[in-house]
């Protein structure tokens, strides 16, 4: 794992705002017009793009749907068509944690896996999960289905939607598969950060 201010120079560099304005400027979007399609709300998409927010996975896959790209192409510029790709560790990108979205934290960060190939439709991230107390989680939703397999520490996946809430503790070696459009939130409930090997399988995704 990267320190603290490898992961900010990477942001840096990464510059997901910038790229995210210019795309909706190319398509003649408005912020408004944005958010609508992208199902987030102006001030969240606002702060996005002038890079004082990071978003969630779910949220960049609504904007990449949205702008009609890859979510790939936000991590390394554009995707390269190739039937194999190697990505080394010190070539993932991370995102940092305790980015705003409206009232509470983003509790996890993640790294891309395989952010140099297009056309998939699979997306796997390396996520470290933080605690968060009940009332702070934030429960998201998104097309397609997601694959989680814990690695180290203690999960809680909870999900809404059915007669009652339904949460599941997922213990290092477990693994949790789900329909994404759940609405659905996690955190680490052992005495530090959990980590999860996480794909998300939407064949919605601009290739």
């Amino acid at each position: 794992m990267k320190n603290s201010k490898e992961n900010i120079s990477d942001l840096q560099n990464l510059n997901l705002g910038q790229k995210i304005r210019a795309l909706r400027l190319r398509r003649k979007f408005t912020l408004k017009v944005l958010s609508d399609r992208a199902g987030i709300s102006v001030p969240f998409l606002s702060q996005i793009e002038n890079n004082g927010a990071f978003p969630p996975v779910s949220t960049l896959l609504k904007i990449s749907k949205a702008l009609e790209v890859n979510i790939v192409y936000f991590f390394g510029g554009e995707p390269v068509s190739q039937r194999v790709a190697l990505v080394r560790k010190d070539e993932r990108w991370k995102t940092s944690r305790g980015q705003s979205q409206g009232r509470a934290d983003v509790n996890y960060r993640y790294e891309t896996l395989s952010h140099s190939i297009s056309g998939k439709s699979m997306e796997p991230f390396l996520v470290e999960f933080s605690h968060k107390t009940e009332e702070d989680l934030i429960f998201s939703t998104h097309s397609g289905e997601e694959f989680i397999f814990v690695m180290e520490g203690v999960l809680e996946a909870r999900f809404k939607g059915f007669e009652s809430e339904q949460v599941f503790v997922v213990d290092p070696g477990d693994s949790l598969y789900f329909y994404s459009d759940i609405p659905h939130a996690l955190r680490s409930i052992s005495g530090g950060d959990a980590t999860a090997l996480v794909v998300v399988h939407d064949l919605e995704q601009n290739t």
